[in-house]
């Protein structure tokens, strides 16, 4: 009698998930209905319950009792995000590892199009898509050209880390698992290995098949202490992946390491300068005081440097000032001057006030 032998999924999906059973229910059901719901439907969705101690684990037995394609990795206790992605890692029997975050929506053509250019493409390692913040007109697109991801990769992740999808194979080959290196930021050591260690090649859809969460930003202690940590480890991220390149003083912001290494291009083909200079063309001048310290203020503001230009929420403002312990600005849209004061306690700028 001949046995017929099932073939392993083609996609494994690695999702880990931690109390999404209380009010955010809603959240986590979405997240898995719209895994459940892609048309290609060869794939198995590794749901990572980290120690929740409220009823996700009960939502996720419902599913599972749905749908056999389910399976669950039930942690008695919170293990942390590293520990539960490389659980998932570990139990990925597909030919391709698809990111999900567990209260994200992907598009009902995710994999289909993933898969489709994985196929088509063998020597691209790893695909990701354009993103759209929910309820915005937001949308982030990530490089297509594998050497504009390659620069990247020194200073952020080249690819929008839920939308992300990775041959299996090359991960077991090179041996690429999730590290402690930087808390907060799991997903840049992953990238960091996958596109400069072992020189894998990363090149994005312009279609738009994930939409993200947003995050509402909060002004309370724990929120604003989160955001600092996670600055700091992006930081020390950028200034480490440059290390064998760049000395430390070259390298004190975003802009600055781009355009150092533009100089060091000029004598070694590490990277392609014509594209660093496409990151660095709306940089300040070398003369321009950059932003040394924490972006983050009071108030439900958010104040980041971009383009060279300074944002808070969508408004954009020039810089009339810039000290270490002191900032001015000027508002484009209203013209309005204000000045911020450095707070060495909090690691952060407050707005002052009359």
């Amino acid at each position: 009698m001949l046995s017929i032998v099932t073939p392993p999924p083609k996609i494994s999906v690695v999702m880990p998930t931690f109390n999404k059973g209380g009010k955010e229910n809603a959240l986590l059901k979405r997240a898995l209905d719209s895994i459940l719901n892609q048309s290609y439907p060869h794939f198995e969705l590794i749901v990572i319950n980290d120690g929740s101690t409220d009823n996700t684990f009960e939502i996720l037995k419902k599913y599972q009792e749905k749908d056999n394609r389910i399976h669950i990795i039930n942690n008695k206790t919170n293990k942390g995000i590293v520990h539960a992605l490389n659980q998932g890692l570990n139990q990925a029997t597909g030919a391709y590892i698809a990111r999900m975050d567990d209260d994200d929506i992907s598009l009902p053509l995710r994999f289909k199009k993933q898969v489709s250019f994985l196929e088509k493409n063998k020597h691209i390692v790893a695909t990701g898509c354009t993103i759209k913040i929910e309820g915005t007109k937001e949308v982030y697109s990530f490089p297509k050209n594998p050497k504009e991801a390659k620069i990247i990769s020194f200073v952020h992740v080249p690819v929008a880390h839920p939308c992300a999808m990775i041959r299996s194979a090359f991960i077991k080959k090179h041996n690429i698992k999730y590290q402690n290196t930087y808390p907060f930021a799991e997903d840049l050591p992953f990238w960091h290995d996958v596109v400069l260690k072992h020189k894998g090649l990363v090149s994005n859809l312009d279609d738009i098949l994930l939409i993200k969460k947003r995050k509402n930003i909060k002004s309370d202690a724990k929120s604003i202490a989160y955001m600092k940590k996670q600055n700091a480890i992006t930081k020390r991220y950028q200034e480490n992946s440059f290390l064998y390149f760049l000395d430390k003083k070259e390298c004190y912001n975003t802009c600055s390491c781009y355009r150092n290494l533009a100089k060091l291009n000029e004598f070694s083909d590490i990277l392609k300068s014509n594209f660093v200079q496409k990151y660095i063309k709306f940089c300040p001048s070398e003369e321009s005081i950059p932003l040394k310290k924490e972006s983050v203020l009071y108030d439900y503001l958010i104040l980041k440097e971009n383009e060279g230009k300074l944002f808070l929420r969508d408004k954009s403002a020039l810089v009339i000032e810039k000290q270490d312990d002191a900032l001015t600005l000027q508002w484009k849209t209203t013209g309005k001057i204000e000045h911020y004061q450095y707070e060495k306690e909090s690691g952060m700028f407050r707005l002052i006030t009359k």
